[in-house]
């Protein structure tokens, strides 16, 4: 349907929009332009369902060393149909408190978890393990 529309109408539209600028302005501003409204819309099971597929991507990307964080958010900024459409790129984004500065799966030296990720107590003799 979009096509049909940019083919048919758009450049009539153009002319008469360019006429009625002439005719208030007597220029025509380059700025001034027209997008047709899309006839057909996702539900949102589609749309969660798109915007996972573009996140998994995404989050593909950057393991590969294809894309950066930076440049993931600002595309998913600027993704005019996503939730995070007005996003404030101004600044590095905050990371949570919970998140750890060495990356997924890190377990600090002070940790209580073994490195196979039990738990353990020492005692005297040896080092008990406890089931989490």
């Amino acid at each position: 349907m979009h096509a049909f529309q940019e083919t048919l109408y758009r450049k009539n539209l153009t002319t008469i929009l360019h006429m009625v600028m002439l005719n208030l302005w007597g220029e025509i501003d380059a700025e001034i332009d027209f997008t047709f409204v899309s006839l057909w819309q996702m539900d949102e099971l589609s749309r969660a369902t798109l915007q996972k597929t573009r996140a998994d991507i995404d989050a593909q990307n950057i393991r590969s060393g294809i894309i950066t964080p930076t440049e993931a958010r600002s595309r998913t900024a600027h993704d005019t149909s996503g939730q995070y459409a007005a996003v404030n790129l101004a600044g590095a984004p905050r990371r949570p408190e919970h998140a750890s500065r060495h990356g997924p799966g890190h377990i600090p030296q002070s940790h209580p978890r073994s490195g196979a990720g039990d738990l353990f107590q020492k005692s005297r003799d040896r080092t008990k393990h406890v089931a989490a």
